[in-house]
């Protein structure tokens, strides 16, 4: 039987709520809430409204890689800097039972 872009369309996506994606979201929460910024200050460097933010961290919107340097640039963190505590988090490094 065909598929229709409809069905298509209402099946949730899988991706958006792994435990890697999960950690990516909640490192950048903790880095922005370590360094004091509001999700309304960090909406203002992005240039996005505020609910960008939110959406983001709720994890009801995916993130892209150009997106996330966006963020990590507006937070003075380095992106490599999130990318390997990730990395460490998904291998199982001793380093990332700190949770992100």
């Amino acid at each position: 039987m065909r598929r229709h872009f409809a069905d298509v369309a209402t099946e949730p996506v899988a991706s958006l709520r792994t435990k890697e994606y999960d950690a990516l979201r909640a490192l950048l929460r903790e880095v922005r809430e370590s360094a004091g910024i509001s999700q309304e200050t960090l909406s203002q460097r992005l240039g996005r409204p505020i609910t960008y933010v939110g959406k983001v961290e709720l994890g009801s919107r995916r993130l892209d890689v150009v997106e996330m340097i966006s963020i990590c640039l507006a937070l003075n963190v380095d992106p490599v800097e999130i990318v390997g505590k990730l990395r460490d988090y998904m291998s199982g490094s001793a380093d990332a039972s700190r949770r992100p």
